[in-house]
């Protein structure tokens, strides 16, 4: 068996080169069976990768056999003419720059990079969260390479979060993007914290379980709740808010038939004041020591149920 050598040489002869053989698409040059009569191979020469693209005139080439004791000599081939083409045109490589922080009331600035051979449009899509219709916008060159649109604060609204994606076209392959519009890039929108004096605050309320109530047969449980906002709101200077008391409605509780139990209460030492007097708990019935000042605002020992009294 022979192995066979292969060269080129693109100035008629003068200096030759390895050439590169292609085994995918001809035989391996190694181990070829010799014989009297003669074998027919069929070798081929990747002049792609030897040459690249392009087209070249009266290349030559020359193989040779060798047996591992006796070397042959050279056969040359006549000048031959080679045409590879021109050079694939490659897709443009867009990659997208950070946004960084954006506050509400400003505008986005979307910088984008985008390589590529031969002149390029480049169009920036974009739409806060809350809508469904994209927006497009050219987006100009500013330098090396880089493109540049602004998302206007305007169009933004009180939208918390912005989508938007971007397709570049070299007008030879097909359009390249950043983002879809199925799957787009997003801008979120900072709101900061609010400045003294500036919109008010919104109240969290509450609830706070007074006291419950509950009958005996016949009756119903009653749940009295003291609602109070959370924060305070604000007041004017050097004054607290006020405070209003809760106020106090028919339930439809109804106490069971016969006269009221004795009410339990705690020694109070505004009996005795001048002026003092009993009043009548409207949820439980039961009696209640009203002071002399008035008005007042007291609260029931037995349901602690608060009501107000001129």
């Amino acid at each position: 068996d022979c192995d066979v050598e292969m060269e080129y040489s693109t100035d008629g002869g003068v200096t030759w080169l390895p050439a590169t053989l292609d085994t995918a698409s001809g035989a391996s040059p190694a181990g070829m069976a010799a014989s009297l009569t003669g074998n027919d191979y069929t070798l081929v020469w990747n002049t792609t990768l030897d040459l690249g693209y392009g087209q070249y005139y009266d290349l030559m080439v020359r193989l040779r056999a060798d047996d591992g004791v006796y070397t042959g000599q050279w056969a040359e081939s006549d000048a031959i003419d080679v045409d590879n083409g021109e050079e694939p045109n490659e897709p443009p490589i867009v990659s997208v720059l950070p946004v960084g922080t954006v506050m509400v009331g400003e505008d986005i600035m979307i910088r984008v990079v985008v390589e590529d051979e031969d002149e390029v449009d480049v169009t920036l899509y974009y739409r806060p969260k809350e809508e469904t219709t994209w927006h497009e916008v050219d987006m100009v060159e500013e330098e090396n390479w880089t493109f540049v649109a602004t998302i206007p604060a305007s169009e933004i609204g009180d939208s918390t979060q912005v989508a938007y994606y971007v397709e570049a076209d070299d007008g030879i392959n097909d359009v390249v993007s950043a983002g879809t519009a199925e799957v787009p890039r997003w801008v979120t929108i900072e709101r900061g914290e609010e400045e003294p004096g500036g919109s008010e605050e919104k109240a969290d309320v509450i609830p706070i379980i007074v006291g419950v109530l509950a009958a005996g047969i016949g009756g119903a449980v009653v749940f009295i709740f003291l609602m109070k906002r959370k924060g305070g709101g604000t007041a004017p200077s050097g004054q607290a808010p006020a405070v209003v008391p809760p106020q106090t409605q028919q339930t439809g509780f109804q106490r069971p038939p016969g006269p009221a139990p004795p009410a339990q209460q705690p020694p109070d030492h505004t009996m005795g004041a001048p002026g003092a007097t009993t009043s009548v708990c409207p949820v439980c019935g039961a009696p209640v020591v009203v002071p002399p000042q008035r008005p007042v605002t007291v609260v029931c020992n037995r349901c602690k149920n608060t009501f107000h009294v001129k």
